[in-house]
């Protein structure tokens, strides 16, 4: 571009600069030219532009600059042209003159623009007045002119006579006084030198004017009021003092500061800022009239000082004042003094201000701080550390991060921040002043000022402020003002609201960038030292000072730094100290070498006051301040040390209704047994997890759980991080009329309004008496069902067999279709139990088996009988030998028994016996002598024996005594008469001894006269001798008499010869033996006969041949039985023998072993099972079957059979009340016991609300101002003014629990509302706690005893996925996701809820019971079982990946859907929910549904109709809410190029299986799903997230339905199809209907259902039989409650059958089940109702309303006194005489039965009174002693010694009432009213207003008792009533504060 065409371009310029200038504003560093602004109003861009300023008289210096470029239409502005003035010129310069700035703009050497800008240029002292800055006035302050020496010299003269001293030593005594000395010595001075007055201009003030400097006034000794006051001012200012320049209308004066102090700004204009200092009694500053110094006015000092005041009288005249100390450190320094040199004039600074170059020092040494090690391993932090951490707020939104300048944070100007926080730490305090007004600094771009510079003037005010404790802020009066007002309020509200301290002194800031490409720094506080902020005074302001708190590290910051840019700080933990608390300059030096390699990063030392804080700082602090007090709870404790010091126990009853009664469990929510049991173990007082599945209960659990609480006296903390999870036990508590006790409290914002509202409520509440018995209804209902569940659990219990009746039922049954062939000996009932039972059923099995294989054991058997010892082949092939070889001696011996049989005729069978008896035949008759015919002919032999055997014993004795004889005696010995003389030898014997001797003698002679030989026989020879003959004598007649028999028998002859005797004794001996042998084998009579003719003939023929034959039987049956008795010991079993013409048995049984040997092995395995039966005494049993023939295949079933029965028998023998069962009468039982039980649950809430109301104090009477009742009732009614909820809650520790004994929080108002110094709560109970982080959880725990922690660990964890804070995964102490989690890890013990409610169709929970609840859920199946309510949609969306991140079509399909629904009619409307997988989706789901509502308003009106509003949500944020019906949108799928990413969001993560789980169970009527994906399309060799794994399971179910559900460990699906469900169901199809047994997926199953003839997808009925309900179940309330009202519900038309009934009699109970089936079948169907949630129990039963409940009654009685018939006595005596005794006791009794309990002296006044005598002398006193003990009325003695009466001792020892004014008016003294009166009348006074300071005591209790004022007396006695209360522990003194114990 040529210049020609830049000539012709417009462009523009303008200068803002001073349009008079003098040289002092320059000196004052105010710039003459602020700045110049270029315009390019061109289109086109310049360059290479210089610009230049020229001043016209040089009397300045140039300026010159180059521009690069200025672009079209762009303005620039040139600052900072360091512009220097000419000292010289305006030195010489006296009168004012003009002058001009020229301005160009060249390119390239060529002008293109040029401008001049005039101006005035004045004279050196020419001042420009109030227009451009005041202050710059004090720069004619001149203090360093030579010309002042004089006036200092002769002032110190003056000084020195009025004081002890001449020393002008300013501050230094710190004595006002001294300072005013100095100051009149000065003026005393200047008086002393004449100066002449001049009148000022009129135009002084406001534009300025010339002013004669100090040494041009002393010198000319003249000057008006300005001069002369910058004269003194500077003579002020040379002494070391502080002066003070005022301005008013017209003129000025002086004054001066009395103490070393300044104003924070240089000019003011508020008169009050001297008038308050120079008042009376303060005097800080001295103002004076400087125009007394003149010439001619003979004012004195404190005249002159008096004459400034008059100034003050119209404040309308002030303008302001300038404060000369404080201008100088704002860099107005005095003017440079004017020297004439060499010809020309020259400017000299005043040196005493600016810094002097002197002679050389040495250098400052560097600070030396120890080298800092980093480490570089990862800090290990404890589990508190980790929950603080996890606490912290690490968005940008944290002042803690990102501190700014907001209305709650000062920044100040810098100090030395290592002194700041020493003198902090020493507890200084410190004054916040604003900013110097003429002081600017420019916010930089990141909101914080920039530091000045050390060059800085400012600096030394800053420093000197410092020393005195000032601190200097970057802001105006006004703005700091409002800053500090706002932080004071925010700090106080902090403290009040949530107690916790959030003011904090920041000390130092990190300068930090978000990432290398950041421009915008970002500023975090380092140290935090925590401050309070006090309001001193309207003067002072507010100043800080350190709390009483240690300083903190900014762990906010240092947890930023690890996790986001992986720097580890070490070495502030703890944080480095000094002398002085921190050490400052250390933390600093750690910081900065931790961030020595960040760009741009720094440590700045500037401090800031603010709030610091963050959304969950309050249970930050919560953990932080409170560390001891978190370790008081066993299970935190064991969080922190990672194990519990002592296992918790938990309640764990196998029947828990035999444990506790109605009455003991209170359940105004009706529960299932595992809701009961978790209820019970809440009671018994266990800390435990509950674990609740979705749709379980968990809201009427807690609710119930609490309930039991509060009945039990307990204060109850629920919490819960979710407004809508509180809010459902709320109501759930509202519905039972709990909510009066109930204070809801979750928010830390809540309303102060609105808690006081739920107070009042409380307060309205009225005390009441029941007008029921409760314990009798309990007990009635309990005995009720105890009778039901006697007959279930004799039907169900274990008998001793080990198995229930029912079991052994079904098992009857099972095995109904064998046979009956056995009978079970009584020993094995008995002794089968349930050990052994297993063990009988194997045998049974092995038995089956072995008999299968050795094809059915029965006679006809070729082993039969064969019992081996062991098997082997080596056995098998030995016994085989054994048989041959039997066979072939068996087959010759049959060939030698043939021929003996065909000799002797025999033509019968012959048996083993008959074989035997013939061999014993042959073996006699061969061995025998011949037999006479006669003996072998008898039919009797035996009797023939036993005759004739005698005769020949005695026969054979004769022949021996006749041989004996022969040898020594003559034959003929043996007639003798032996026998007479033998009685005559006995007789001799006892004669004397002649006759004895002569007469034996004898005797002997005739004996020994026999002798055959000769010899001497001696006596005894004689006797024995004699006594033989005599013997044979008898025996030979008993011969002699038998001899015809003999003779017919043949056997006389034979008695002769001894041969002949023993051959027929050897015949005889035989006879019989051979006769049975014979019989045996012939059988009748007559064919003995012929058998024996056969063998007499045979014998007698004395044949060879047949004694041969004999023979040879005889020999080959040796033979036999060696080779059978061989075979039959191997096999264990005799082999028989049976002849018949035809074959013999035992050669065929050989000969079967011998064929059928290779089965020798299976029928020892038969032996050896059937052994073991004896085990079981069943080898009789089993013996017989084997005789009649086993069929193996029924053998095992027939036993148990016949085994289950006999058990059945016995045990209805056993309990004869079953035998005498109706299935009717039970049922009619049942219904009684819902209706009672349903009464009883009115009850039950009505007693709940009875119990707690007798906790809550009358508040229709007005409570002392101090109680906790009275402060209640005040903030009631002033609605809290002035009194935050948390200061509220202080004030009545005692009075809040016992009208709010639950309170319901979330974790942060918790933190914030309760103190947890105060007594902990008796249970806590967490909600959703899989949802809870630990961090948040733990204040909560240590505020309470008892921890019950509710959740799901299967649902959602603490939601975190758009969170930035995390841990490092390798950090071994990492934190669990939830307090859930934590607690499961800790192994805190668990119960869960199983029985699942919310989904009306199984198939809307079976995938999820079944693949995350391992089908631990009992859930209940719907008539439409058959079909399912899980629908797949398939459509052929596109997931927009890399884009949206949507699917469109799938969106648009849901709208369509949620729009269909919307519009159906309202009678079929169901409330509907959409579920995304990813938010993107939820939003254009949003987005399409609102343009639908564009289109058509009306429909978002029908939307907004429903009961439950629509909602759409993402898979983050859908757990707690539920819809009838839930439509999905998978949204992820194929995308435009059909390919499948595997990236599911939150399914992808760690729990992303939690979110599937939760959102698959929303559902309770229908689910839908959208999906452009199958099953098929999810490759999970591609992910191993178990969320992928899921989704993949969850579309195979929804396409292909139940057979692809994956099945947990614990599967239930599987129904047993045998027993009596069985049994029914073969009926029911015999006589023509559809059945299905176990119709359900869960562990609950309807036993029989029975299929709609018309609709298959349906059932028409369910069945439900007797049996046991399930295996956990620890209640009958499941079976008696829960399953049938829950199916009623869904619709089922329910049938019972009974057991015991089909039992009995199946034809009967069959005919009435078709009957019972053919009504139902007849029956409309009824439309199924709406419901939201189905309760355990959906019966409502009639119920009885409840009797009229009458209001409780007080203690408080009033006192009747005794009316006693007025004795008349004549004298005192009267009463003294014994003849009124009995009188006395009567009037004595009666008064205590009036007036008891009375004290001794109201007695004897009472007595008296009727005696008419007025007072009592010591003979009344010992007569009144002795008439008390002689009335033997009960008597007590109190603590301090007084007796008093009673009715009785059990009056005495119950006694709760107190007695006040009676209705006549009679009022006891307070010395008559006994002390358990005063204390019962205390205690009712603390009951009512919960707690009071003593003093207030006394007066409410006095109040009480009717006394309108407290004496001495009064107060005495009931003091002394509350001692004796504090030390019987009935009450306890707290804070000053006495509350019932």
């Amino acid at each position: 571009m040529s210049i020609s065409d830049i000539k012709e371009l417009v462009v523009d310029f303008d200068l803002d600069y001073l349009p008079g200038i003098s040289y002092l504003p320059f000196h004052a560093h105010i710039p003459v030219i602020r700045k110049v602004s270029i315009s390019n109003q061109t289109d086109k861009s310049l360059t290479e532009l210089t610009l230049t300023i020229v001043p016209s008289d040089d009397f300045s210096s140039s300026f010159k600059t180059d521009i690069a470029n200025l672009n079209p239409g762009e303005t620039m502005e040139v600052k900072d042209l360091n512009l220097k003035l000419k000292g010289n010129f305006f030195a010489t310069l006296t009168e004012r003159m003009r002058g001009a700035w020229t301005v160009q703009l060249a390119n390239q050497g060529q002008l293109l623009v040029e401008k001049e800008f005039d101006l005035e240029l004045l004279a050196f002292d020419q001042w420009l007045g109030e227009g451009l800055i005041p202050e710059l006035l004090t720069g004619f302050v001149l203090p360093n002119i030579p010309e002042l020496i004089p006036i200092v010299k002769k002032g110190a003269e003056y000084l020195k006579s009025w004081t002890d001293s001449s020393a002008f030593n300013d501050y230094q005594s710190k004595n006002p006084n001294r300072v005013k000395a100095q100051i009149g010595a000065i003026y005393a001075a200047i008086k002393n030198l004449n100066i002449v007055y001049q009148t000022i201009p009129a135009s002084f003030g406001a534009q300025g004017q010339r002013i004669r400097l100090a040494d041009q006034v002393l010198s000319q000794k003249l000057g008006n009021c300005l001069d002369l006051s910058l004269l003194f001012a500077s003579a002020l200012e040379n002494i070391g003092l502080n002066p003070i320049l005022v301005l008013i209308d017209g003129h000025a004066f002086v004054g001066c500061w009395l103490v070393e102090d300044t104003f924070p700004d240089s000019v003011n204009d508020d008169p009050s800022l001297l008038t308050k200092r120079m008042a009376s009694g303060i005097h800080e500053i001295l103002m004076l009239e400087a125009t007394c110094l003149c010439e001619g006015n003979p004012a004195s000092f404190d005249s002159a000082i008096e004459r400034s005041r008059g100034h003050f009288l119209d404040l309308r005249k002030f303008n302001y004042f300038i404060d000369v100390k404080r201008a100088r450190f704002s860099g107005i320094y005095p003017l440079p003094q004017r020297k004439f040199n060499s010809g020309e004039f020259e400017l000299v600074d005043d040196s005493s201000f600016f810094t002097q170059a002197g002679e050389p020092i040495a250098p400052e040494k560097l600070e030396q701080l120890a080298p800092l090690l980093h480490s570089h391993d990862k800090p290990v932090f404890g589990k508190q550390q980790l929950w603080e951490r996890k606490l912290l707020d690490l968005s940008l939104r944290n002042n803690l991060l990102n501190l700014r300048l907001t209305r709650s944070s000062i920044q100040f100007i810098d100090v030395p921040i290592g002194e700041l926080e020493d003198s902090l730490y020493q507890g200084e305090e410190f004054q916040i002043l604003h900013k110097p007004k003429d002081w600017e600094n420019t916010l930089r771009d990141e909101g914080i000022y920039q530091a000045y510079s050390s060059s800085n003037p400012l600096k030394d005010l800053v420093l000197k402020e410092f020393s005195q404790k000032r601190l200097r802020a970057y802001i105006s009066e006004e703005e700091l003002n409002s800053r500090l007002t706002f932080l004071f309020r925010s700090a106080r509200h902090s403290l009040e609201e949530n107690g916790a301290n959030t003011l904090y002194l920041a000390i130092g800031l990190l300068r930090w960038y978000e990432s290398p490409k950041s421009e915008k720094a970002r500023f975090a506080p380092i140290i935090l030292v925590p401050v309070d902020l006090i309001r001193k005074s309207v003067k002072v302001g507010y100043i800080i000072k350190g709390r009483e708190e240690d300083a903190v590290l900014n762990i906010t910051l240092l947890e930023k730094l690890r996790q986001d840019f992986g720097l580890t700080i070490t070495g502030l933990d703890p944080l480095p100290l000094d002398d002085s608390g921190v050490d400052v300059n250390a933390v600093f030096h750690i910081i900065r070498q931790a961030v020595m390699n960040m760009p741009r990063w720094d440590v700045e030392e500037q401090f800031f006051l603010g709030t610091f804080s963050f959304n969950k700082f309050i249970l930050w602090n919560d953990i932080h301040s409170h560390t001891d007090k978190l370790k008081e709870s066993p299970i935190v404790e064991g969080l922190l040390e990672g194990q519990l010091k002592e296992s918790l126990q938990i309640l764990d009853l196998e029947n828990l209704d035999l444990h506790y009664k109605p009455s003991d469990i209170l359940l105004p929510i009706p529960a299932d047994s595992s809701q009961m049991e978790a209820v019970c173990a809440a009671v018994e007082g266990n800390s435990f997890i509950l674990h609740g599945p979705p749709g379980t209960g968990k809201s009427q659990t807690i609710t119930n759980i609490i309930a039991n609480a509060l009945y039990r006296g307990k204060r109850v903390l629920f919490v819960a991080e979710k407004m809508a999870a509180l809010a459902v036990v709320y109501s759930r508590l509202q519905s039972i009329g709990l909510d009066p006790f109930c204070l809801e409290l979750h928010s830390n914002k809540s309303r102060k309004a609105e808690i006081l509202s739920q107070l009042k409520s409380a307060t309205e509440v009225r005390r009441r008496k029941p007008g029921f018995d409760f314990d009798a209804e309990s007990a009635r209902l309990d005995s009720l069902k105890a009778d039901l569940d006697s007959v279930y659990q004799k039907l169900h219990q274990e008998t001793f067999h080990g198995i229930s009746l029912f079991e052994i039922f079904s098992k009857y049954i099972q095995h109904e279709g064998f046979g009956d062939s056995i009978t079970i000996p009584d020993q094995l009932v008995s002794e089968l139990e349930k050990a052994n039972f297993p063990l009988f059923d194997d045998f049974l099995t092995q038995l089956a088996k072995a008999a299968e294989l050795a094809a059915d054991p029965s006679p006809d058997h070729p082993f039969f009988g064969v019992n081996l010892k062991t098997y082997s082949l080596e056995l098998r092939e030995k016994i085989q030998d054994l048989v041959i070889t039997f066979i072939q001696q068996r087959s010759e011996y049959i060939a030698s028994f043939e021929a003996i049989i065909r000799e002797l005729g025999i033509s019968i069978d012959l048996k083993k016996t008959d074989k035997k008896n013939l061999e014993n035949i042959v073996g006699l008759l061969l061995e025998m002598p011949p037999i006479p015919d006669q003996l072998f002919l008898e039919s009797h032999p035996q009797k023939l024996a036993d005759e004739l055997l005698p005769l020949i014993q005695i026969a054979q004795a004769n022949l021996d005594m006749e041989e004996n004889i022969r040898k020594e005696y003559e034959p003929s010995i043996l007639s003798i008469d032996a026998e007479s003389l033998h009685r005559q030898w006995k007789i001799k014997e006892q004669e004397w001894f002649l006759p004895r001797f002569f007469g034996l003698r004898k005797i002997k002679m005739l004996v020994q006269s026999y002798l055959s030989h000769k010899a001497k026989l001696e006596s005894k020879d004689v006797v024995e001798l004699l006594s033989g003959i005599g013997e044979f004598q008898v025996r030979k007649k008993a011969l002699e008499n038998n001899e015809s028999n003999l003779k017919n028998w043949g056997v006389f002859s034979a008695l002769r010869n001894n041969d002949s005797l023993a051959q027929l004794d050897q015949i005889l001996q035989n006879l019989p033996i051979l006769h049975r042998s014979i019989e045996t084998i012939a059988g009748s009579a007559s064919q003995i006969l012929e058998f024996k003719k056969k063998v007499i003939e045979i014998n007698n023929s004395n044949s060879t041949k047949w004694k041969s034959l004999c023979r040879d039987l005889l020999k080959i049956s040796k033979k036999e039985q060696s080779a059978r008795e061989s075979l039959e010991n191997e096999m264990g079993t005799e082999i028989t023998f049976l002849w018949n013409p035809n074959a013999e048995s035992g050669l065929l049984q050989a000969k079967g072993w011998r064929d059928h040997i290779e089965n020798l092995k299976e029928w020892h395995a038969w032996t050896l099972v059937k052994t073991n039966s004896k085990t079981f005494h069943l080898e009789n049993e089993i013996q017989s079957l084997e005789k009649q023939g086993i069929v193996s295949a029924s053998l095992k079933g027939s036993i148990l059979k016949a085994t289950y029965r006999k058990m059945a028998m016995e045990y209805l023998r056993a309990h004869p009340d079953l035998g005498v069962f109706s299935g009717e009468a039970f049922e009619s039982r049942i219904h009684e016991f819902r209706k009672l039980n349903s009464q009883f649950a009115k009850l039950t809430k009505e007693m709940l609300f009875i119990q707690l109301a007798e906790s809550i104090p009358d508040f229709s009477r007005e409570g002392a101002t101090s109680s906790e009742t009275g402060i209640l009732q005040r903030a009631i009614r002033n609605n809290g003014r002035g009194l935050s909820i948390r200061k509220l809650f202080e004030q009545i520790p005692n009075l809040l629990p016992r009208i709010s004994p639950c309170m319901l929080m979330s974790p942060i108002s918790v933190a914030q509302y309760l103190d947890i110094h105060k007594e902990p709560f008796d249970l806590l109970i967490f909600d959703e706690a899989s949802q809870m982080p630990t961090s948040e959880a733990v204040g909560a725990m240590a505020r309470a005893k008892q921890l019950i922690i509710v959740g799901d660990p299967k649902q959602m964890p603490p939601t975190n996925f758009f969170s930035s804070v995390h841990v490092d995964e390798e950090d071994s102490n990492e934190d669990l996701e939830s307090i859930l989690d934590d607690c499961d890890a800790l192994s805190v013990p668990s119960k869960q809820l199983k029985w699942h409610y919310r989904s009306k169709h199984e198939s809307l929970i079976a995938f999820s019971n079944s693949k995350y609840y391992e089908n631990s859920l009992f859930t209940f199946p719907s008539p439409d079982d058959r079909d399912t309510k899980v629908k797949f949609v398939k459509l052929n969306g596109v997931y927009d990946r890399g884009k949206t991140r949507q699917n469109l079509i799938e969106a648009k399909a849901v709208v369509d859907e949620v729009v269909r629904r919307i519009q159906v009619p309202l009678e079929k409307r169901r409330s509907v929910g959409v579920v995304t997988f990813s938010s993107v989706q939820q939003t254009l789901i949003e987005d399409l549904l609102m343009e639908r509502f564009k289109q058509n308003p009306q429909l978002e009106e029908m939307a907004l109709s429903f009961d439950e509003p629509y909602f759409i949500k993402n898979l983050e944020n859908v757990q707690g809410d539920e819809r009838d019906v839930i439509l999905f949108s998978i949204c992820y799928g194929p995308d435009e190029n059909g390919n499948v990413a595997l990236n599911f969001g939150p399914l992808n993560r760690d729990g992303g299986w939690r979110r599937l789980n939760v959102a698959v169970s929303r559902s309770r009527y229908e689910m839908i799903i959208y999906s452009s994906l199958t099953a098929d399309q999810i490759d999970l060799n591609r992910s191993k997230a178990e969320g992928i794994a899921g989704i993949k399971a969850f579309l195979a179910f929804a396409e292909k339905g139940k057979a692809y559900l994956p099945h947990g460990k614990s599967s239930n699906g599987i129904y047993s199809s045998v027993g009596i469900a069985k049994s029914i169901a073969d009926f029911l199809i015999s006589n023509g209907y559809q059945v299905e047994l176990g119709v359900g997926s869960s562990g609950f199953k309807i036993d029989l259902g029975i299929i709609h003839p018309d609709d298959p997808g349906k059932y028409l009925l369910g069945i439900l039989i007797d049996n046991k309900s399930h295996e956990s179940s620890k209640s009958s309330i499941d079976r008696l409650l829960v399953q049938e009202g829950v199916l009623n519900v869904l619709g089922w038309k329910i049938l019972k059958v009974w057991s015991l009934d089909w039992w009995e009699s199946k034809a009967k109970e069959g005919t009435r089940l078709l009957k019972r089936i053919e009504e139902i079948s007849n029956q409309p169907e009824l439309v199924e109702p709406p419901m939201d949630e189905i309760s355990p129990e959906p019966l409502s039963g009639e119920t009885d309303d409840i009797d009229t409940i009458e209001e409780i009654e007080s203690n408080s009685k009033n006192y009747m006194k005794a009316s006693l018939m007025k004795v008349n006595p004549t004298s005192s005596d009267d009463f003294l005489s014994y003849t009124y005794t009995q009188r006395q006791l009567n009037q004595i009794k009666e008064i205590v039965t009036v007036e008891g309990p009375i004290l001794k002296n109201l007695l004897g006044k009472r007595l008296l009174e009727a005696w008419d005598i007025n007072r009592m002398g010591g003979r009344i006193q010992k007569r009144f002693d002795e008439l008390l003990q002689m009335a033997e009325v009960t008597k007590t003695r109190e603590e301090n010694g007084e007796e008093c009466f009673w009715n009785s001792l059990e009056d005495a020892g119950n006694y709760k009432d107190y007695r006040v004014l009676d209705p006549d008016g009679y009022k006891r003294s307070i010395e008559e009213i006994p002390m358990v009166e005063l204390i019962n009348g205390l205690e009712a006074v603390l009951q009512q207003l919960i707690s009071l300071p003593q003093e207030d005591l006394i007066r409410e209790g006095a109040k009480e008792f009717g006394f309108a004022r407290t004496g001495n007396q009064v107060k005495e006695r009931i003091t002394q009533a509350i001692q004796m209360m504090l030390r019987n522990n009935r009450a306890v003194e707290v804070d000053g504060r006495i509350k019932m114990n």
